[in-house]
């Protein structure tokens, strides 16, 4: 290899490149090389005539300055941010030591959530989400509705509470209202109001209980006696269809007890007979 200068270069816009059909000789390989150092002789001939460099004798003091321009232009250091600093707002009079620090301060006070994806609905599981400012209306609402529920709820328990001659306001604890609802039981009384017999349907008086036209038929009990069969004699059963079929009337205090037989029952012959009849007494429980 040998040394290439050129002392009359000419510049060129372009230059030639090599293509796949191009034979490899030295004189082909060297033809870009030479002329991109001709391009670069012109370029500092130049570059030394013109009035950017003054000359040589003010070409240091030339790029002196071109150094402090770009000393000017290079951006500062970041500097360290202390935890007094504040964050607030960049300004237009901020240098720019100043506007880094503010701006890294802005960052720094970033959470997660400001780069989390926003969904407008409360189902979504999807980690690394936040939900929309609109579901907060959704939330708030379905809140009063849960509390008005809430507060319906132990008016209603509160006011069969003072039915039961317990005072109870709406608005006391739940520990309160449970204590007075025990208190109920202890105030329960019970008592006979009449006896019969299911061969037929009968009514009894509840008008000697006090606020006999605040009970309901949920006061009254039957309790069964002895059915009677017209072959085996006596045992005991139950009386659930007669209390299921009773009825009362609040405004004069009449409890009505329907007629109940039981049929199919059979002697020892295997003959059949109609009717049972049970005996019954009938408490009322009030307090």
């Amino acid at each position: 290899m040998k040394d290439y200068t050129n002392s009359a270069p000419q510049f060129a816009d372009k230059i030639k490149i090599l293509e796949p059909t191009d034979p490899g000789h030295a004189d082909n390989l060297n033809r870009p090389v030479e002329q991109l150092l001709q391009n670069t002789l012109v370029l500092k001939d130049v570059l030394k005539e013109s009035s950017l460099m003054g000359g040589d004798e003010q070409a240091p003091n030339r790029l002196d300055v071109m150094q402090e321009d770009l000393d000017a232009l290079r951006v500062p250091e970041i500097p360290e941010l202390s935890e007094e600093d504040m964050r607030e707002n960049i300004s237009s009079g901020d240098d720019q030591p100043t506007l880094w620090k503010k701006v890294k301060k802005w960052f720094a006070d970033l959470k997660a959530g400001a780069f989390a994806s926003i969904v407008n609905n409360c189902t979504t599981t999807e980690e690394g989400t936040v939900l929309d400012g609109r579901q907060g209306k959704v939330l708030q609402d379905e809140i009063d509705l849960l509390k008005k529920s809430v507060a319906d709820g132990k008016a209603l328990i509160a006011s069969a509470i003072r039915d039961k001659g317990i005072a109870c306001g709406a608005d006391v604890s739940y520990a309160d209202m449970a204590a007075n609802i025990r208190a109920i039981s202890s105030l329960l009384r019970k008592v006979s109001i009449g006896t019969g017999n299911s061969d037929a349907a009968r009514t009894f008086s509840a008008t000697g209980i006090p606020n006999y036209n605040r009970l309901t038929k949920d006061n009254f009990v039957i309790s069964a006696g002895t059915t009677t069969c017209a072959y085996s004699g006596n045992f005991t059963e139950s009386a659930g269809n007669l209390t299921s079929g009773i009825s009362y009337n609040s405004s004069n205090g009449i409890l009505s007890v329907p007629q109940s037989t039981r049929k199919g029952h059979f002697d020892g012959n295997g003959t059949s007979f109609d009717k049972n009849y049970v005996s019954y007494t009938v408490y009322c429980f009030y307090v």
